[in-house]
């Protein structure tokens, strides 16, 4: 979700594919003001339209700039997200600090069974960095993970650190991805260095 002054955009629409979120990092843009409430009411809504409802639930918000909402809306959007099944993971970056409170508030509230996660990522370390490292993405990648590990035996040396530890022969459409991200990631962080050094 991206929210802007007067409207959310789905970035992604609901998927089992880790590939397709990670590859939507490079469509997020930081700039405006954050509308967490009507970002996640309107991802909820995307749920709640699924074709698989067999699925687990779960929201990924990335907040960027600050967060205009009070305490205690965002708990009551939290509790909402409670009782209908639906896990919130909140990637905090940017204003950090300012938000950290109210963000963890928001996660407090929808938490049921630990599956509600605030990651915050610090300056300088690429969202999606902070993502595959988090429970999030460890869950979902743990039954890959086993396979990855059976099969590495012999060669075994190559760890695929280029693909963020990913065999890009089990899934290549998220190792891709991931490398993807690393080199835009790392392109942005240089850039940066170069300007300020300037």
């Amino acid at each position: 979700m991206r929210a802007h002054l007067n409207r959310v955009d789905l970035l992604v629409s609901p998927t089992e594919e880790s590939g397709k979120v990670l590859a939507a990092f490079s469509h997020v843009q930081i700039g405006g003001r954050s509308d967490v409430s009507t970002g996640i009411q309107v991802a909820q809504l995307a749920l709640k339209h699924r074709k698989n409802k067999n699925g687990a639930q779960r929201i990924i918000a990335f907040v960027g700039s600050p967060v205009a909402e009070t305490t205690e809306a965002l708990q009551k959007l939290g509790k909402q997200l409670k009782k209908n099944n639906v896990a919130l993971t909140v990637v905090s970056f940017g204003e950090v600090g300012e938000n950290a409170e109210r963000l963890q508030e928001l996660v407090n509230a929808a938490n049921a069974a630990d599956n509600s996660h605030l990651i915050t990522v610090p300056p300088g370390v690429a969202p999606s960095t902070a993502l595959l490292s988090s429970p999030v993405m460890m869950n979902a990648m743990a039954g890959a993970g086993a396979g990855a590990a059976g099969m590495g035996g012999a060669g075994g040396a190559d760890n695929f650190d280029m693909y963020g530890g990913i065999d890009p022969s089990m899934d290549p459409e998220l190792a891709m991805a991931i490398r993807m991200s690393t080199e835009e990631a790392r392109a942005q962080e240089e850039a940066r260095l170069r300007s300020a050094q300037e």
